[in-house]
């Protein structure tokens, strides 16, 4: 694409992606240069024909520019593209090689196989009718951040391994920590103070390191009072506490730690309330347990609830128990002064994290967590072998305690890119742009009764569902997915199922929610009364025709199996041959295979094993009768057969002193058969 086609805000891109490209390809140059005088001179030239096509600077320089082009391309017309992929496991597989190339292959061989058979494969988290899960965080001040991030190659486990990347990172989790309002105990540059800050990978490795602080503090003091009990026994004895939204990493993190979780159950709108967690303490104190870790959550994974952290912290610090803060999601709106509120109390918390990655424009890995007291952190965590150890340990941070992983990103660098490039007001206004976009759906859904809202929306994510059963629900997001031109998961409230919409898209507007309703409303219409309108299309999506014809057979197949039945009587259907039979079979089969990837995300037990406790007693109550029909079917086959033999072992005995006349009589002791399948006319057992 010349550059003379693109926009302004595009054209500045673009030039500076430019100018990363030409930075690059110097610094390299200059790097082989040095390399070649230290070495004494230019190494022999090798044959043409044996010499490896290795890209070089020059190469570096000319497909870079070329990378440029195809991101802004990709970016600019995702909207084309199918949000889901059409696939099935190990597509891949049989696309590629089975061995890695022994020759060098060319930059375009690559890019063209990316194209054919990786990109089929993708699901476009950044698509505007992307509304599942969270934001992933993406902008081009970030991937620019991550360019140079990737180029030095620094691997900053310590001060001295990268001073620019220790102390960068200290400075950007002071930065963030102000713009969100923690308190000063928090900062890491507190006159005095024992706080800090650290980026992690993920969330979960937050929950993880907190949970492993605390086990670690409470063990010190536990071997202290009991000095000739068993360490084992001790920790056998820990439990921790979480609501039944928390995200599954807290109940992972308490299985690799070893410790026991209980799950406490919510209030009516889906909050730990301090009482509840009162008593679970009170109860297991009392059955000779330890508490000693309580993780909380402001803005669950399945509908953004917000734990009382007002009640919950003052028990905490009276129980003397570490309270851990997950903000993974919502944590970034607090850089607004109106979502504060929902902080009070966080003045009682040991630990708190949140990821810039999700709802702040910074492309992952990115998960920014802070401690009130460092040491207790780093001592849970501290291997010290004398090849990582430096002159400057006394004085300088070593992020190398801090985690689980030795090695670590320049991850700092990104956001730091992105907090300058946009400025505090320009993420705000992002946050409430989202927001906003959010009540304007959660609007939508009010206005049709045929829907009703599960929760509150304070954030950018709305809960939602058919009113009616699980199962029209489940049906409806099926059918939604299905169509690739929107994409949502499910969620399991109060053991129903729920649908989660989420807006997610960092360019998202106003026409992208009306959109997004119309083909819900659509879909609902047709779910529920058949001669309704197909849902919407719209003109610039969608132009593989193979995509439009799976979607097509999804739905077909979905309503061959509703109702069968009933098609077959209004169309006087004769039975089919055995050839159509089976091709029908290998449609149908062709058809779920295709949509597998469609069921996994729709179905809750697929979106999160946790949710398997909780769903609806109807599915087990309907298992039970089941298996208690097959159980009663068996028996009676057994009783049938046993009748049969005992029938023919008389009539043989029988036979020898009866004449015909008597044959009459027999009839009644005729063989009781039970058929082996449902033939539509037999009374069911």
């Amino acid at each position: 694409m010349p550059i003379s086609s693109l926009g302004k805000a595009d054209g500045m891109v673009y030039g500076t992606f430019s100018s990363f490209v030409h930075t690059f390809s110097h610094y390299f140059q200059g790097k082989s240069a040095k390399l070649r005088q230290t070495l004494g001179g230019s190494s022999p030239e090798l044959d043409p024909a044996e010499q490896p096509r290795i890209m070089n600077v020059d190469d570096f320089r000319k497909r870079g520019k070329e990378m440029v082009d195809y991101i802004a391309d990709y970016m600019e017309n995702i909207q084309k593209r199918r949000v889901v992929p059409a696939i099935e496991p190990g597509y891949l597989r049989h696309s590629l090689p089975t061995e890695a190339p022994k020759k060098a292959e060319s930059y375009e061989t690559v890019m063209q196989d990316f194209e054919n058979f990786i990109m089929p494969g993708v699901t476009h988290w950044q698509h505007p009718r992307f509304h599942a899960y969270f934001p992933a965080g993406n902008s081009f001040p970030s991937i620019l951040a991550d360019m140079l991030s990737d180029a030095l190659g620094c691997v900053g486990f310590s001060w001295a391994a990268c001073p620019a990347m220790t102390e960068l990172e200290m400075i950007m989790l002071d930065w963030f920590g102000r713009m969100i309002g923690l308190p000063e105990q928090f900062l890491p540059f507190t006159e005095n103070g024992k706080g800090g800050g650290v980026i992690q990978g993920s969330a979960s490795e937050c929950n993880f390191v907190s949970l492993l602080a605390a086990r670690f503090e409470v063990m010190k003091e536990l071997r202290q009072r009991f000095p000739f009990v068993e360490e084992g026994l001790l920790m056998s004895k820990l439990i921790a506490y979480c609501s039944k939204e928390a995200h599954s990493s807290v109940e992972k993190a308490c299985m690799i730690g070893m410790v026991k979780l209980r799950i406490l159950e919510t209030d009516s709108k889906f909050r730990l309330r301090g009482d509840t967690l009162r008593n679970a303490i009170t109860e297991d104190r009392n059955m000779g347990l330890i508490p000693f870790f309580v993780s909380t959550t402001l803005g669950t994974t399945s509908c953004c609830s917000f734990d009382s952290l007002s009640e919950i912290g003052p028990i905490c610090t009276d129980q003397e128990l570490w309270l851990h803060v997950d903000a993974a999601y919502a944590g970034s709106a607090f850089i607004c002064p109106e979502f504060r509120y929902l902080l009070s109390g966080i003045e009682h918390a040991m630990s708190f994290n949140t990821n810039p990655n999700k709802w702040l424009l910074v492309n992952f890995d990115c998960s920014t967590m802070w401690v009130k007291d460092r040491y207790k952190l780093t001592q849970a965590l501290v291997v010290d072998p004398l090849y990582l150890q430096h002159s400057w340990t006394d004085k300088a941070i070593d992020y190398r305690h801090w985690g689980i992983p030795l090695s670590r990103r320049f991850r700092s660098l990104k956001l730091w890119f992105v907090i300058r490039m946009y400025g505090i007001d320009g993420l705000q206004n992002y946050i409430r742009e989202h927001v906003r976009l959010a009540k304007k759906f959660e609007a939508q859904i009010k206005a049709d009764d045929r829907f009703e809202l599960i929760g509150d929306v304070i954030m950018g994510l709305v809960c939602f569902r058919l009113k009616g059963g699980d199962d029209i629900n489940q049906k409806l997001l099926t059918k939604l997915n299905s169509s690739g031109r929107i994409h949502m998961v499910p969620a399991s409230l109060n053991e129903r199922f729920v649908i989660r919409f989420c807006v997610c898209a960092e360019n998202a507007n106003d026409r992208d929610i009306v959109v997004a309703w119309e083909i819900i409303r659509q879909a609902a219409e047709h779910l529920l009364h058949e001669n309704a309108a197909e849902p919407l299309v719209e003109e610039d999506e969608l132009e593989e025709e193979e995509d439009v014809g799976t979607e097509k057979e999804v739905e077909e197949i979905a309503e061959q199996n509703e109702q069968p039945a009933r098609r077959k009587t209004s169309e006087g259907a004769q039975p089919s041959s055995s050839e159509d039979l089976i091709a029908e079979k290998n449609k149908q089969t062709l058809a779920y295979k295709r949509s597998f990837f469609v069921r996994m995300v729709s179905d809750p037990k697929c979106y999160n094993p946790k949710i398997v406790r909780h769903l609806n007693l109807g599915s087990h109550r309907k298992m039970s009768e089941d298996l208690r029909r097959d159980m009663t079917l068996r028996h009676a086959i057994e009783r049938g057969n046993t009748l049969n033999s005992r029938t023919r072992s008389s009539r043989l005995a029988d036979s020898r002193n009866m004449d015909i006349s008597s044959s009459a009589d027999n009839d009644s002791t005729e063989e009781m058969t039970v058929a082996l399948e449902q033939t539509g006319i037999q009374t069911p057992i």
